[in-house]
């Protein structure tokens, strides 16, 4: 019997070269013309080497198309996977940037429409006036406006009568009488800084519908509108200081209504912000006008060697009053903090509350300011509330903290007849 032909050197390589393209054991023997069996002698001598993953000889065709096939369904559900979640970040990310940066984007635009107030010569300086020989700091808390809110004499026995020109005749009464105060009766005293803590709730805001019930009937507009309120007022008191300085911080009514819930990382992502942004913008040529908008809810700053901690409010849970407990435990465990940083607070200022009231503390003091409306329909019928319309003004000392306090009443005969010198031009902005 005749002895089967050798697999030379050369048809071993051939055949290892072809098992590494994929090809099958079985189609290799018929281009060589030898048996699958001698090729599988060949294999198993070690003078062909098989490479790893290559497809046994035995394997068909269909098995190879079905194995292809399950890879290919393998992938094609990966691939579903990896557009469902493509498909969800895509709106998270839609969702973060209108959250986070939307109202960024419109301080930005707007500032770059918006004709900034003129700034006065440098020989306007003369025009401070030096009064009495105690020199001292003054500070007016600003919070809890609702500017544009409307409110009807009807819904709340006749209370209250509100809307934004009311509000803005009391922003004027409300300037004149600091300056009148400042420069006029407090004649012993010397006021050559005034710093301005407005601390939120400037809009009734979106939030429960609020914007249904505001003078413009549209966010955007009653945002311009307020900071362009600010501005005027913010002018008017800075042609009577050698400095002012400006804290603005968000309030809750501020917050968007596609934020179900407080967002602490981005205290920017609020209608507040924007009205903080659009008066910075008027008095952006202001020299001696300086604005602290920081993306935070509280901000501590320093008055006359004296600490200042400024948050709305807010936070402190509370029901048909001022908790006081609330506020003293806050306060304390804050003084705490602080303290453990080797970091002094002297006094704490929140609104919210919509009532003008103090609280001693063993070290200092807690300045809770009030509202520029006296109630609303739901402060009326739902918590029998009602106080009077007032913000706090009051002087610091470098020595002595926090001396006189003046909660200047906002309500006057005439204030519904509108402002006389404040004025507001959105044409400008919103076209």
């Amino acid at each position: 019997m005749a002895s089967k032909p050798a697999l030379t050197a050369d048809q071993c390589k051939q055949v290892e070269d072809a098992l590494e393209r994929g090809e099958l054991l079985k189609d290799c023997a018929v281009q060589l013309k030898v048996s699958a069996k001698t090729l599988e002698r060949a294999i198993k001598a070690g003078k062909i080497k098989k490479p790893v993953g290559t497809i046994k000889a035995k394997q068909t065709k269909a098995d190879l198309a079905e194995s292809e096939l399950t890879v290919v369904n393998q992938l094609e559900g990966q691939l579903g996977v990896l557009r469902d979640e493509n498909r969800v970040l895509k709106s998270q990310l839609n969702v973060a940037q209108k959250s986070s940066f939307s109202l960024q984007m419109l301080a930005t635009e707007c500032r770059q429409m918006i004709k900034p107030f003129e700034a006065p010569p440098e020989s306007w300086k003369k025009h401070f006036s030096v009064g009495g020989s105690t020199e001292e700091a003054l500070v007016l808390h600003l919070s809890d406006g609702h500017h544009d809110s409307v409110i009807h004499p009807h819904q709340v026995q006749n209370l209250e009568r509100h809307d934004f020109n009311i509000a803005m005749a009391r922003g004027e009464h409300l300037v004149d009488t600091v300056l009148d105060y400042s420069k006029n009766r407090l004649t012993g005293y010397n006021f050559n800084s005034l710093t301005i803590l407005a601390y939120g709730d400037h809009t009734q805001g979106e939030i429960h519908k609020g914007v249904e019930h505001t003078h413009f009937g549209n966010m955007m507009r009653n945002c311009l509108a307020i900071g362009q309120f600010h501005a005027q007022m913010i002018r008017d008191f800075s042609e009577w200081f050698q400095e002012v300085n400006i804290l603005y911080l968000s309030g809750n009514h501020g917050r968007r209504k596609d934020v179900a819930k407080k967002d602490y990382h981005h205290a920017w992502d609020s209608w507040d912000y924007l009205i903080a942004e659009t008066a910075k913008s008027y008095c952006r040529d202001l020299w001696n006008v300086r604005f602290i908008i920081p993306d935070a809810f509280s901000a501590i700053i320093g008055i006359e060697d004296h600490n200042f901690c400024v948050f709305h409010g807010d936070d402190i849970k509370g029901w048909a009053g001022i908790p006081w407990y609330g506020i003293e435990r806050k306060t304390r465990r804050l003084t705490a903090l602080n303290s453990s940083m080797d970091q002094k607070v002297h006094y704490y200022c929140m609104g919210h509350f919509h009532a003008h009231a103090t609280q001693q503390a063993l070290k200092g003091e807690t300045f809770i300011n009030g509202a520029w409306v006296g109630c609303d329909p739901y402060s009326f019928n739902a918590l029998d509330g009602y106080n009077e319309p007032m913000q706090l003004l009051h002087g610091v000392h470098s020595k002595y903290g926090a001396t006189w306090r003046l909660p200047i009443k906002l309500r006057f005969d005439g204030d519904v007849e509108g402002p006389k010198r404040y004025k507001i031009s959105l044409s400008d902005v919103t076209g």
